[in-house]
């Protein structure tokens, strides 16, 4: 059965005053939260208590700046963390700059998420095959770049992996059941899908393949992927976030 905004937003009220510390309080919340769960056919275990119905209404952003000629490696990254965040982007044209920029589509609550989370991966990969390049300057042209590609196809394969883990197994941290995280993903997704038909009827979504990466350079950008920290701890308009999300 699924449940309207207002029947989620309700649990989500009462899970909260079920821990209150003021104990009747905690005690009638918990009462009622059953009775609610009981009628609507909901276990009280998977009520997540910070549903927010804003942050979940979908809208569309910029992320990054302009530019002429497109980075393969900075558009597999963008499009993995974006993905992770169940979200669509899509490379537009800007006429009057004549270049390219990237918009994405996701909720409200994952913006600035998705814009830190790109930005640390993004600076992290740069630095990284500039160092590595460094490391070794006899390596040829195309070392940087087969790098950055290979980093970028790892990480996004990484995150591909750890939503699935979560799908999988939940999160044990938060008390959330896997359940909750797959039909949390499903409607997250289904919701910024429908909007972005809505903006871009014409656009078909298709996410752009990445050639390369295999040689001078490629072995070392997948192990600098593969130890990058995704937990990592960013700062952002909003203080400091983990990779983090449902």
């Amino acid at each position: 059965m699924a449940l309207t905004e207002k029947e989620i937003d309700r649990l989500s009220k009462l899970k909260r005053l079920s821990e209150s510390s003021n104990i009747n309080e905690a005690k009638s919340a918990i009462a009622f939260l059953e009775k609610a769960c009981k009628q609507l056919g909901v276990n009280p275990d998977d009520v997540v208590e910070d549903y927010n119905p804003e942050q979940d209404e979908p809208i569309s952003f910029q992320v990054g700046d302009y530019f002429p000629k497109t980075d393969y490696a900075e558009a597999w990254l963008l499009q993995g963390v974006v993905k992770y965040f169940n979200g669509q982007v899509v490379c537009s044209y800007d006429r009057l700059r004549d270049k390219k920029y990237y918009q994405v589509f996701a909720t409200k609550g994952a913006r600035q998420q998705i814009i830190a989370y790109y930005d640390y991966l993004s600076d992290l990969m740069k630095k990284l095959a500039k160092e590595a390049k460094k490391e070794t300057p006899d390596s040829g042209r195309s070392f940087t770049t087969n790098f950055k590609k290979a980093f970028a196809i790892t990480i996004s394969d990484r995150l591909d992996d750890l939503k699935n883990k979560k799908e999988k197994e939940g999160l044990p941290e938060s008390n959330i059941s896997a359940l909750v995280v797959q039909n949390r993903n499903i409607e997250i997704q289904s919701r910024v899908n429908k909007f972005y038909r809505q903006e871009c009827p014409r656009v078909r979504t298709a996410r752009a393949s990445v050639s390369g990466g295999n040689g001078s350079g490629g072995s070392a950008g997948r192990a600098a992927g593969k130890s990058a920290g995704l937990n990592k701890q960013v700062n952002s308009g909003a203080g400091q976030r983990r990779l983090a999300g449902v």
